[in-house]
Order: structure tokens, then C-alpha cells, then sequence
């Protein structure tokens, strides 16, 4: 699979590496600054709009400012070109500027869309790149069939600082534990307190219902300490854990335990790029829009 990338910062070059592990060529980039300043190992210089037109390039790896990326997202999606939008994605609805070439607007409406939608959620991933770790898999599956009473995410760390609001950067993962762990995108009950937070930054607690479900969540890059941890709780009132500390771990315990499993971020993040090169199904198109939905009525 040969890839362009549109951005070339510290994200980018994570991406890259996990593509390039997995198989992928980098051959072109874009970026906002001089194209003369070649970074190492991303190809050629090669304006995004040209390489969402080039069959050379098979699909575009965005990391780029939240508009921009949302720009490039729309316009890959209208040519048919397969992409990965870092978050976060700014729409909170799939765009309506996607049914305007559609056949069958009448008749076969609903099932013309319905397919598109399908090929949409395979070929635009936004990279919700944690739901692919086996710690987190693995906690899914041994909570299969059980009553989930309640969950608490802490997603949250001091900095980074960015033009945006730093819920819009860590609440897209949060909400998307959520919606991955219950297997449905339907909130209600949303209550929102912004938190004490340290200069510079954003901190906000939410309290919500996911079908019916209880959830809590801290989001933001105004914390004191950096914590991304998932805490369910179930009928047996055990504590099923997802836990991501600073050494570059993710794991998976029950009641805080020694961990069931262990695994790398790296390995996570090669789990998600492979997916993408694979065309898999995927929801985290869907589920990204669902927490926008969410994260514009928090920071309102």
C-alpha cells in the first residue's frame, strides 16, 4: 500500500512507523510549512488535493489541524479515496455533501445509503487507534454476557496545549471506550462540570447514560497528572480495568490484580494500521461523530 501523508509532526511520524512496520510505503506528504524543508522518510513533496487525485496513492493518512483535517476527510471521502483522519473530526453528522452524486435518492433511498455508509465505515478510519489493543479486546471479551453496572473513564493529562479545546483531543478516546464496551452511541442524561484546571488547559467531568447505562468520564489537558484508565464495574461488583501508564504499556486487570494481559502501544497503534490496510469494518467513523455530538454540548 503506498500512502501520502497530509502533516508531518510528532503524530505523523508515529503513524508512519507503525504503516511502514506493517508493510506500507510513505510516498508523498503535504504540510503547511515550506515544502524545501523535506522530512525524512515521507517521499515527495505532493499538494494533498493532487494525491487524493493520483492512482499512484492509495490512500491518505491526515494529520493535520482539526479544519484541515476535516477538509481533507470530506474531500477523500467525495473522490472515493481511503483515508485515517487523526481526531478530531469535526462532524458531528455523516456530511450531506456526500449524498449529492449518490444514485436512487428515491426508491432505493435508504438502502443505497445504508451501502454507502458500509463502504464509508471501512475506507475512512479516524484513529481511535486504542480500541485495536489486545489488553482492551481481551477486557471486551471477558465482559461478554455480563451486566455492566457502571463505567469511569479518566482520560486526561497536563497538556498538550494546543488551538483547540482539549476535551476535543482526549474526549473523542473516552467516549469511544464507552460507546465500543456497550455497543451502542445512544446518550442521554449528559450532565457537564468544568473542573479546576491547570493554566492553560481544560478539565471537565461528564456524567451520561449509554442505552440506559451508567457513565462518568474526566477528560482534558488541564490535569494535574496524566491518567487513561477505563474502570467497569459489574453485577458480581468486580472491577474490570484498562489501564495505560506512562511506560508505553497498556494492560488489562480484574479488581486491580496482576494484570491478565499486557501489551505494548506500538502494538496497538500496528493493529489499527493493519486493519485500515486490510479494509476492515470498522466503527470508528461512527463513533467518532457520536462523541462530537457529545464533546460540542460539553465545552458549549
Amino acid at each position: 500500500m503506498n500512502l501520502g501523508f497530509v502533516g508531518v509532526g510528532k503524530w505523523a511520524q508515529k503513524l508512519a512507523t507503525a504503516f511502514r512496520e506493517c508493510g506500507a510505503e510513505i510516498v508523498a506528504y503535504d504540510r503547511a510549512s515550506s515544502p524545501t524543508q523535506n522530512p525524512p522518510h515521507f517521499g515527495t513533496w505532493y499538494p494533498w488535493h493532487d494525491q487524493i487525485a493520483s492512482d499512484k496513492i492509495d490512500a491518505l493518512i491526515i494529520c493535520a489541524p482539526p479544519e484541515v483535517t476535516t477538509e481533507v476527510a470530506l474531500e477523500c471521502a467525495k473522490a472515493g479515496k481511503r483515508c485515517v483522519a487523526t481526531k478530531p473530526l469535526l462532524w458531528t453528522e455523516y456530511p450531506s455533501e456526500l449524498f449529492r452524486d449518490l444514485p436512487g435518492l428515491t426508491g432505493e433511498q435508504q438502502r443505497v445509503i445504508l451501502r454507502y455508509w458500509e463502504v464509508l465505515n471501512r475506507s475512512l478510519y479516524v484513529d481511535l487507534w486504542r480500541l485495536y489493543s489486545p489488553a482492551w479486546l481481551a477486557l471486551k471479551e471477558e465482559l461478554r454476557g455480563k451486566k455492566i453496572d457502571r463505567i469511569d473513564v479518566s482520560f486526561c493529562g497536563n497538556g498538550p496545549f494546543r488551538s483547540f479545546n482539549g476535551a476535543l483531543d482526549y474526549g473523542p478516546h473516552a467516549l469511544a471506550f464507552v460507546f465500543d464496551l456497550l455497543g451502542s452511541t445512544e446518550v442521554t442524561d449528559l450532565q457537564v462540570t468544568e473542573l479546576e484546571a491547570v493554566e492553560g488547559g481544560k478539565l471537565y467531568g461528564a456524567d451520561m447514560r449509554v442505552a440506559g447505562t451508567f457513565a462518568s468520564m474526566t477528560i482534558g489537558n488541564g490535569a494535574q497528572e496524566p491518567k487513561r484508565q477505563v474502570d467497569v464495574w459489574v453485577d458480581d461488583r468486580s472491577r474490570w480495568t484498562f489501564v495505560e501508564p506512562e511506560n508505553g504499556t497498556q494492560a488489562f486487570l480484574v479488581d486491580v490484580d496482576e494484570p491478565r494481559i499486557t501489551c505494548t502501544k506500538a502494538l496497538a497503534l500496528r493493529r489499527f494500521c493493519r486493519a485500515f490496510m486490510a479494509c476492515e469494518p470498522s466503527r470508528t467513523l461512527e463513533y467518532s461523530i457520536a462523541a462530537m455530538r457529545v464533546l460540542e454540548r460539553i465545552i458549549a
